[in-house]
């Protein structure tokens, strides 16, 4: 179900989050953590965040909540969050998609 081929083809960004890339990744059994942030910076001046995954599920069924920031401040610090936590994602691809 998911649309990340779209973005990729259209020349959006979308990065994947490659746990052996985080000095501090820890196996869990047999399993690998999840990034699981819902993040979206928008040219540093808007950031979209909360629990709802951007799915149709995640828009129509399920009970989530979004978040809207435009204190420059807030929308900062979530920037250079994203900016720090692509040193442990890799930058998918129209052939990885």
């Amino acid at each position: 179900y998911s649309k990340i081929h779209k973005l990729v083809e259209n020349n959006v960004p979308v990065w994947r989050y490659s746990p052996a890339l985080n000095p501090h990744y820890n196996q869990k059994g047999l399993y690998e953590p999840f990034m699981h942030h819902k993040c979206i910076c928008i040219d540093r001046e808007l950031v979209v965040t909360g629990s709802a995954n951007l799915t149709r599920a995640g828009q129509k069924d399920n009970i989530e909540n979004i978040n809207i920031l435009r204190d420059a401040q807030a929308v900062n610090e979530h920037c250079e969050e994203i900016q720090r936590l692509k040193k442990y994602c890799t930058e998918c691809k129209a052939h990885d998609v």
